[in-house]
């Protein structure tokens, strides 16, 4: 799902969608953006919002691509 940074706070509090899928039994967020920057500022984020089972991908998909992953285009 698509958290822009600038709302994130929004998608965090209680009754925030992540909130929610992080509150179910299970699951774990990856958190990515183009290079690393702000998926780290919005891991911070969520670990004061006490979400704990997320992690983000460092080096964003920059770093990923450059390490040979592979992306796949939703249409």
């Amino acid at each position: 799902m698509h958290a822009p940074y600038q709302r994130l706070e929004d998608f965090v509090k209680p009754g925030g969608l992540l909130a929610a899928m992080a509150g179910q039994e299970g699951n774990e967020l990856v958190l990515y953006c183009a290079y690393g920057e702000r998926s780290a500022l919005a891991l911070d984020l969520l670990g004061e919002a006490g979400i704990v089972n997320a992690r983000h991908l460092g080096g964003g998909i920059d770093a990923w691509v450059s390490a040979g992953g592979g992306l796949e285009r939703l249409t």
